[in-house]
């Protein structure tokens, strides 16, 4: 029997969070990326110039080259678009690592302040935060034998 599957709406489960950690992931990858892009669009336009004034290109020939470059900086948008896509769908997946753990151990904290002991709580192996869940545990106990 395998593990259940996981509905893509699941994956957002703290929306203020994720969209947060999504939103720096990828403007920071983009400006990056964009610094990069521009100083080669930059180029592009300075080489598309510099055909065009040139007499003994034909202008069927500069037409090809302009073409090509004109291609060339196309393909990188969609390349920037496609990085920023990336960056999104890969940054909630991995905020999900971590604000699933922060919901669990929310509500097992709210079970231990409610007096609720026997509360079986866990995380994936994947999830982050497992070593607060440890700590939430032996709080567990130490709270259980303090009542008792």
């Amino acid at each position: 029997m395998g593990s259940p599957k996981r509905k893509i709406k699941n994956f957002v489960i703290a929306p203020g969070f994720q969209f947060r950690f999504s939103l720096y992931f990828v403007l920071m990858g983009v400006s990056v990326i964009g610094v990069f892009i521009s100083q080669i669009f930059i180029k592009i336009e300075e080489l598309k110039t510099k055909v065009a004034i040139v007499p003994e290109i034909k202008f069927t020939d500069q037409y090809a080259i302009v073409s090509g470059l004109d291609y060339i900086m196309v393909k990188a948008v969609v390349t920037v678009f496609s990085y920023a896509l990336f960056c999104l769908i890969f940054s909630i997946v991995v905020s999900h690592r971590i604000a699933g753990p922060m919901l669990v151990i929310n509500r097992y904290i709210r079970d231990l302040i409610d007096g609720r002991f026997d509360v079986p709580r866990g995380l994936r192996k994947s999830d982050e935060l497992s070593s607060v869940m440890d700590n939430l545990k032996e709080l567990e106990q130490v709270l259980k034998q303090k009542k008792s």
